[in-house]
């Protein structure tokens, strides 16, 4: 009776070995397949974003006005130190001296580094870029694991409107910066709070 007790327990044992052997190999799988389909993903994106910025940032969008009502006070700011824009004089009087349409963060930051690193459109435009990259960086720190961080960075990077402002000389880049700051500040400040609330 004591011999049928432990051949029972022993068949047991193994079948239960066998589904555990199972399980595991269907975990590795499952995380190789996320693996494969999150870095397959975050290159897709990257290279979208990364040959829309080499290839086509001056065709698509093109350099247009709204890119000059940017560029000039920004390049006004980084000459002469005011934000002031010479191509609107003929329809804005003052403008000239002073320009009083749009708030002045986003002219003086790209004014300061037009100053450090050229005034040029290429140079206008990378800091859009930079902006670009540095949010899908910002938010792949909302998760702690690896593949959602991955996954998170390639979803911004590889939507149309960002990849097309990422290679603009418009506000629209620091704001997508300014968003994601916000809202890994609000992330990280609810996880304190609710870390010390225990």
């Amino acid at each position: 009776m004591e011999v049928s007790k432990l051949s029972a327990a022993s068949s047991a044992n193994t079948s239960n070995s066998k589904k555990s052997n199972q399980d595991d190999d269907l975990k590795s799988k499952k995380q190789s397949l996320e693996v494969i389909v999150s870095v397959c993903l975050f290159v897709v994106a990257v290279l979208c974003f990364v040959v829309h910025f080499l290839f086509f940032r001056y065709s698509f969008p093109p350099v247009n006005v709204d890119e000059g009502s940017f560029f000039s006070p920004a390049y006004s700011f980084a000459n002469h130190g005011r934000l002031s824009s010479d191509i609107h004089q003929s329809f804005l009087p003052g403008s000239a001296k002073y320009t009083y349409w749009m708030p002045p963060l986003y002219l003086v930051v790209l004014g300061s580094f037009l100053k450090m690193w050229g005034a040029t459109v290429l140079n206008a435009k990378l800091l859009s870029f930079l902006f670009t990259g540095l949010s899908a960086y910002l938010i792949s720190t909302l998760v702690a694991d690896r593949f959602p961080k991955i996954i998170l960075g390639g979803l911004l990077l590889i939507c149309p409107f960002v990849i097309i402002t990422s290679a603009f000389i418009r506000v629209e880049a620091l704001a997508i910066l300014l968003i994601v700051l916000s809202i890994v500040a609000v992330k990280f400040k609810w996880s304190s709070t609710a870390a010390h609330s225990f």
